[in-house]
């Protein structure tokens, strides 16, 4: 391949990259008039962290740094946060979920992530409400391409703001 093919090439994948890496700023919630309602009259939230993937732990994040950060936003927004044990007391069982997928990529040398926050709460089917599950009631998640060089900062940073929109919406309907 010639000098200016090789620069073209690199261009165009930098300018992909510089592209996709805007998806992860993004994110993306399902926050309709339902999925706000069935967060109304939640007294507060365990928090769960899905366990993290080889990637993610080699830039020095563990599930109890995510865990210490998730509940101190909680708490600082006047959110009970509840043992297992305590959440299983309490009527649906509500629980925050924190997830970070990645997948690598070694032609562009970065990941696809995904960093997901779920809350998932008990629901009984319309159709037989004798029949209870644990269903995702709320979410709010960011995607997209980052660089192998992504810094535990960032991924934290990220976690925070998806953390702060679940926050946000919790307190627009269940007000102090």
């Amino acid at each position: 391949m010639n000098s200016k093919k090789q620069r073209i090439a690199i261009m165009s994948l930098l300018l992909a990259v510089l592209y996709l890496l805007v998806l992860i700023a993004v994110g993306i919630a399902s926050d309709t008039e339902f999925n706000r309602a069935s967060l109304k009259g939640i007294k507060g939230v365990h928090v769960s962290i899905e366990k993290l993937g080889h990637d993610v732990k080699e830039v020095g994040l563990t599930e109890d740094m995510i865990l210490t950060d998730v509940e101190l936003l909680l708490r600082k927004a006047g959110i009970r946060v509840f043992t297992k044990e305590e959440s299983d007391k309490i009527p649906g069982t509500p629980f925050l979920h924190v997830s970070i997928n990645t997948m690598e990529n070694k032609v562009l040398n970065a990941h696809l992530t995904c960093i997901n926050v779920k809350l998932y709460q008990e629901v009984y089917l319309v159709r037989d409400v004798s029949i209870k599950t644990t269903a995702r009631t709320w979410s709010a998640e960011a995607c997209g391409i980052v660089p192998n060089i992504v810094s535990k900062k960032d991924v934290r940073e990220k976690i925070g703001d998806l953390v702060d929109i679940f926050i946000n919406t919790y307190l627009a309907v269940n007000p102090r």
